[in-house]
């Protein structure tokens, strides 16, 4: 009787749990949810402190034309009245970039990472602004400054969600993003770009300029600071004879090939046996050169801190290029 009592009591607990299990589903496909879209207000709250991220009256410590953006403590946003009090204002309106409203959803709804947007503050009117560049004292740990900017047209104000975490639904597997090879590359080289941006050198580092590596004007230091006292700085100095010796190789190369090129087109007689090897130890010291320069030019793009031992994998194909014009000015 009482094995009878308790099967009867679990099948009726599984039926309960169906039926409630049922409605829950039935519950949850009633309740409205509200996406964040373009025009949204909304507050951002620092998880770990509760602060939320606010803009005041008062200028920023680096960028002075802007408004500084601080974090409101518990007692100070409580007192705030429309999301603002006398000094600072914590609402935020969501303004997506024209170019980032084709996606596959509503047009202007923020997905993460596909839709970039600014922050505009709703009672001062200027747009969330954090340029790596923009460092603060060694009082806040050499941080990049974030402020608040009154221009719409500048290009540090763009902001994309990485991540987004909600309990109600279930997580996207990443395999459904398929970005393809193509893109994943440019993102990547992007990501590396920006990334060198935000390199600065440290208070008294010693830094050099892509132009003088070739002429072995600087070292590097592994030892102390630059213009230190205390410390006897040890520096990375190339040999000075095979600097030199690459450096009039770099020059002698391309006026070689120029030269020779033009004898060829003005038809002058080569033997044809010496003319073969000639030509193809030309082509070798063509290639070397080209690799050569497209590991050395880049640094001159970015505006970004670099080193002498940047330019190491380039001088690598400097010594390779020396070595293949003395053999052939040798059997020339």
């Amino acid at each position: 009787m009482n094995i009878l009592n308790i099967n009867k009591l679990l099948v009726i607990n599984i039926v309960i749990l169906i039926i409630y299990g049922e409605l829950e589903r039935i519950l949850m496909t009633l309740i409205i949810i509200n996406y964040i879209k373009h025009g949204s207000y909304i507050i951002l709250e620092h998880i770990e402190t509760g602060r939320l991220l606010a803009t005041c009256q008062t200028s920023a410590t680096v960028n002075s034309n802007n408004r500084q953006v601080v974090g409101l403590s518990t007692l100070q946003w409580q007192t705030a009245v429309n999301g603002s009090n006398d000094i600072c204002s914590y609402l935020w309106i969501i303004d997506v970039k024209p170019s980032s409203w084709f996606t596959f959803n509503d047009e202007t709804m923020v997905t993460s990472l596909d839709t970039e947007f600014r922050l505009l503050n709703h009672q001062y009117g200027c747009y969330l602004y954090s340029k790596s560049h923009s460092i603060l004292p060694e009082w806040a740990f050499n941080q990049s400054e974030i402020s608040c900017i009154r221009s719409p047209h500048s290009k540090y104000i763009d902001w994309l969600i990485e991540e987004h975490i909600n309990t109600e639904f279930d997580s996207q597997p990443i395999s459904e993003w398929n970005y393809g090879f193509l893109n994943k590359l440019i993102e990547n080289h992007l990501v590396i770009y920006k990334s060198s941006l935000s390199l600065l050198p440290l208070d008294g580092e010693f830094v050099s300029n892509p132009i003088t590596w070739p002429l072995n004007l600087y070292g590097q230091s592994f030892c102390g600071r630059h213009g230190s006292s205390s410390l006897k700085p040890v520096y990375l100095f190339g040999d000075t004879f095979i600097w030199n010796l690459n450096l009039l190789s770099l020059i002698v190369s391309p006026l070689l090939l120029i030269i020779m090129a033009i004898l060829r087109r003005r038809k002058y007689p080569f033997e044809t046996n010496n003319d073969l090897q000639r030509v193809a130890m030309e082509t070798q010291i063509f290639w070397i050169y080209l690799a050569y320069l497209l590991l050395y030019l880049p640094f001159f793009l970015p505006s970004r801190v670099v080193y002498f031992h940047h330019y190491l994998p380039a001088n690598l194909f400097a010594v390779i290029n020396s070595s293949l014009l003395i053999s052939y000015l040798i059997n020339l």
